[in-house]
């Protein structure tokens, strides 16, 4: 009998997959767009991070109070699961198309399930959570576009969730850090529209965590959408700045550089050299290098680039600084 018992539970586990997935914190994801005029409202948010298959993040816009959770007066509609397909990069760009709460949202990449969320026109917030839909959410991000003057501020946007339009910020989010609050800074107006002016794309991850997360980068109107898709601009944050030689990866030096730039390829075969500046434009590409060494002049100006190695094998980004 025993016998038996092992033989399918081994069967069980051997034939069952069990999907991976990212635990994410604060800052992981940022919003990096919002329309919520026309039929066809949408939000975009960028990776901060590079993301397992199966990885889920939860959307809501129902408002929060502090020491009570979500203002869920109408359960749990305005819900959804976005869920990665595949394993995902930083820097990768995600739309959700939401149609104005007409049926599941539409995700450009990676699929959504739940409820259908309706975005107001007059003022509303997006949370991006892991866990459970109540007071121990494990908050990710949040955008809020509300205004009531007087009231509302940076430091806990509404204070608490009195309607569908209202808000606190959680106590584990922090606006400008990993959240944001986007209104008319020239005159103090709530606004319906809103996107990233990709004042900077390329760089440290902090750093474009800090730049997207500020409000001053944003570009606003109250009548006009925005295009989401393609995104303005290619995100590619980094984590460090590698210089010198490792024998297991590629390697290049001298980092910074007067505008020599030395690769040392090793066994990969294939390789696409890409150089994108701060805005994540593509300056320099060299493609199907199969020496162990390989060389080129930037003839760029001083500042800052990321350098990404393409190659059958592995994908490699390093943080290249022009003297």
């Amino acid at each position: 009998m025993k016998k038996i018992l092992l033989i399918c539970f081994a069967f069980l586990i051997g034939n069952h997959t069990i999907s991976a997935q990212t635990t994410l914190t604060a800052g992981d994801i940022a919003f990096v767009a919002l329309n919520a005029d026309g039929s066809v409202d949408q939000f975009s948010f960028v990776l901060l991070k590079t993301i397992e298959s199966g990885t889920e993040i939860k959307f809501t816009d129902q408002g929060w109070t502090d020491g009570v959770g979500f203002n869920n007066t109408n359960g749990d509609n305005g819900v959804f699961v976005w869920t990665a397909t595949s394993g995902l990069t930083i820097g990768t760009v995600v739309n959700i198309t939401t149609n104005n709460g007409n049926g599941t949202p539409i995700a450009s990449i990676g699929s959504c399930s739940g409820s259908a969320m309706l975005i107001s026109i007059i003022g509303d917030q997006i949370f991006a959570f892991q866990g459970t839909f109540d007071s121990s959410a494990s908050f990710i991000t949040a955008i809020h576009f509300n205004l009531v003057a007087g009231t509302t501020n940076a430091a806990n946007w509404d204070g608490a969730s009195s309607t569908n339009s209202t808000s606190a910020l959680p106590d584990t989010l922090t606006n400008g850090v990993n959240a944001i609050w986007v209104y008319n800074i020239l005159d103090n107006s709530e606004i319906d529209n809103m996107i990233y002016n990709c004042a900077v794309a390329i760089g440290d991850v902090s750093v474009v965590r800090a730049a997207i997360n500020n409000v001053a980068n944003w570009t606003v109107n109250n009548i006009t959408e925005y295009v989401q898709i393609p995104f303005p601009c290619s995100f590619s944050p980094t984590l460090s700045i590698q210089t010198g030689v490792n024998s297991k990866k590629a390697s290049v030096f001298p980092n910074p550089t007067n505008g020599l730039v030395n690769l040392k390829l090793n066994d990969l075969r294939n390789v696409t050299v890409n150089i994108y500046n701060i805005a994540g434009q593509l300056i320099y590409s060299e493609n199907s290098i199969n020496s162990e060494n390989f060389s080129f002049n930037l003839n760029v100006d001083s500042g800052m680039y990321l350098m990404e190695l393409r190659s059958e094998q592995q994908t490699q980004q390093f943080k290249l600084i022009k003297k």
